[in-house]
């Protein structure tokens, strides 16, 4: 399931490139599910964060884990690296998409 967020919707909306913004916008339109920022994902975001994880990438994980989500995926090897460190502290899988397309097919 594709999961959106406000964390993503806020992504996006930074896309300076218009034709991009709308090809991305209408991917996520997509989603299943969408996660909005509460105080509990506010709460974690700033857990995760004390793992040296940035600020925004915290609140992208702690949507993830609110959804509940099988997999978190990102193409950031550094914060990869972080949440692989850290995966007994975080409560979601993260791979990159490519390495999980292969496990997958």
């Amino acid at each position: 399931m594709l999961i959106n967020s406000d964390a993503i919707f806020y992504e996006i909306s930074k896309i300076p490139n218009l034709e991009r913004k709308e090809k991305v916008f209408s991917l996520i339109s997509k989603a299943q599910m969408y996660i909005e920022f509460n105080q509990k994902i506010l709460d974690r975001a700033k857990e995760i964060q004390k793992l040296g994880i940035k600020s925004y990438d915290a609140l992208h994980v702690a949507c993830a884990e609110e959804a509940k989500s099988d997999i978190f995926l990102t193409t950031d090897d550094n914060l990869l690296k972080k949440l692989k460190k850290n995966k007994l502290k975080i409560k979601v899988k993260a791979d990159n998409p490519l390495n999980w397309i292969i496990e997958v097919i």
